[in-house]
């Protein structure tokens, strides 16, 4: 008994002792990217393709290990993710950089992605350099404006991609996911029109923080809706455009205002959103409310126009007071504007309540405590009076009996000389 007692510890050590270790498995496995758009765009001097993709939450899961602490957790010392992309010429073979499971170029893969980033936009190729267009060979010709272009009328050019994570605990490691499905390159791809609807932000925990004596700001949770991920992917491709969020705040009077908040072209599974409010945000505790709504400016036969989305739910939240140079601060008080109020209520106002309440209640009670001290006077002058009368009456009996005694001891002086009288006769 007592050697599998001590074989089952040891094992139990033995986990423990890898828990880092083994906890990295979670890391073996990574979704591909999807949803993938692209464009030939043709500028001045040459042209590119441009290409966006998505990520599931299961990336977005897995990028979050890029935080401190769960680096720390699994005992990893570096980590980093990009997109991998690999292309061929004329059904050719497929070009990479040779030592992508040790290093990394960002410009070679389409850049480091940054952590929890759902949509994503690169170039694949962009003969605007002699080491592009030497990279991809007779897929580039100069057309008869003398820009770069591709040969894509005589030539075919594929592209695929995959995510790329590599980190370091005691060895280096890599996770890559499967590979998208080839997509061949047309000059004028057909993704569809441009989303003419927008669904609402999704949005919530909204809450007032401060940093010490800093300034404070709002933060509230933005979940990017998936038709909102696919459609800034479409209007990073094919059209210069991109979705915005506009955010209005009811500062407690009933009426919205608008307030600045740029998303730029990220979109992430579940991010964090910060406004800085100013000191006349907060000069008093107020409650206030949120809503937000998508923005998006699309071409159409009739110039750009803007679409919006629905607003969102609308949040409230509580504002505390905050004074700058002091930090947070008590509510004013609405009517003194010194005191630290009590359940809304004004602290000399409770004060002199009280001791209104106080004087009121202390009229009956002295009438009574005078009437029971009066009472105990009349009961203490009575029982003075009884003992009065007892020792009276006790001195009257004592004296009785003394007068008394001295009539019988006179009385018997007499009988006592009477009867000497007759014997002497």
């Amino acid at each position: 008994m007592k050697k599998t007692l001590s074989f089952l510890l040891v094992i139990a050590a033995l986990m423990l002792c890898v828990v880092p270790a083994s906890a990295v498995v979670k890391l073996e496995t990574i979704d591909a990217p999807y949803g993938v758009t692209y464009k030939v765009y043709n500028d001045t001097i040459s042209e590119r393709v441009s290409i966006s993709c998505l990520f599931t939450d299961n990336y977005a899961a897995i990028s979050d290990m890029t935080n401190e602490e769960s680096m720390e957790k699994y005992g990893i010392t570096d980590i980093f993710t990009v997109v991998q992309i690999d292309y061929r010429i004329d059904g050719g073979k497929w070009q990479s950089n040779a030592t992508w499971g040790t290093t990394y170029d960002a410009a070679e893969y389409g850049g480091e992605v940054p952590k929890g980033d759902t949509v994503r936009t690169f170039d694949l190729l962009y003969l605007n350099n002699e080491a592009t267009q030497k990279k991809v060979g007779y897929l580039c010709k100069k057309n008869e404006r003398g820009q770069n272009v591709f040969d894509l009328d005589n030539h075919t050019l594929e592209f695929r991609l995959r995510t790329f994570m590599g980190y370091t605990t005691t060895v280096g490691q890599v996770i890559t996911s499967d590979w998208t499905e080839v997509v061949n390159v047309e000059r004028d791809a057909d993704f569809g029109k441009a989303p003419d609807k927008l669904d609402a932000p999704q949005i919530s925990d909204a809450q007032v923080k401060y940093q010490e004596n800093e300034m404070p700001y709002l933060s509230f949770e933005v979940m990017t809706p998936e038709s909102i991920k696919k459609a800034e992917a479409w209007f990073s491709t094919q059209q210069p455009t991109y979705i915005s969020m506009l955010v209005e705040i009811d500062r407690g009077q009933g009426s919205w205002e608008n307030i600045d908040l740029a998303l730029s072209e990220s979109y992430y599974a579940n991010e964090t959103k910060g406004i800085l409010l100013s000191a006349v945000d907060v000069e008093d505790v107020s409650k206030m409310r949120l809503r937000t709504r998508y923005l998006a400016y699309v071409e159409t036969e009739n110039g750009t126009q803007p679409i919006y989305s629905e607003y969102s739910d609308v949040l409230e939240y509580d504002v505390p007071r905050w004074v700058e140079g002091k930090g947070l601060m008590h509510a004013k008080c609405k009517v003194c504007g010194i005191c630290h109020p009590v359940f809304g209520q004004c602290m000399f106002v409770i004060g002199g309540i009280i001791l209104l309440i106080v004087a009121i209640a202390a009229v009956p009670l002295k009438m009574h405590m005078d009437k029971v001290k009066a009472k105990k006077f009349a009961e203490e002058e009575e029982k003075q009076r009884k003992l009065e009368e007892e020792r009276k009456a006790y001195e009257r009996e004592k004296q009785a009996k003394k007068q008394k005694n001295k009539k019988n001891n006179g009385n018997n002086s007499k009988n006592g000389n009477a009867k000497n009288g007759k014997a002497g006769k």
